[in-house]
């Protein structure tokens, strides 16, 4: 669908983004970003989501802030290290998908299964053992 999901680690965009967020993000064509655009690119190894203060096309760069941020941030941003656009984000998924992705998050998932097909298993008992005592 052309989106790329990413989670939220820091505060720098809060409170328009909370940490633990998930971020959908659109590729785009770097001359089509507009100032105010939050825009997710790649900095020191890692996915950071800034609003565009500057779009500098002829030098091919961004100038980018956090919104908790009291200043631009240090370095512009080269068009390379786009990947594109936020266009949704929903608070809390993040955190959830973490979770999930862990190795608790994978065991709370196989007890909650399991304890799934008990409560099943028990329920068609109680029924089978309720429909002998009608039946009498």
């Amino acid at each position: 669908m052309g989106y790329e999901i990413y989670d939220v680690v820091s505060g720098s965009m809060e409170p328009e983004i909370p940490v633990g967020s998930i971020l959908y993000v659109e590729g785009l064509a770097p001359e089509d970003v507009e100032e105010g655009d939050v825009i997710a690119f790649w900095s020191n190894g890692s996915v950071v989501a800034h609003r565009v203060v500057k779009n500098k096309v002829v030098e091919g760069t961004f100038i980018t802030k956090g919104d908790a941020n009291a200043r631009e941030d240090m370095n512009d941003i080269e068009y390379e290290a786009l990947i594109g656009r936020v266009k949704a984000h929903y608070p809390l998924l993040g955190h959830l998908t973490a979770l999930y992705g862990s190795r608790v998050g994978k065991v709370y998932v196989i007890c909650f299964a399991a304890c799934g097909a008990m409560f099943n298993m028990l329920a068609g008992r109680l029924r089978e053992r309720r429909r002998m005592k009608s039946g009498d």
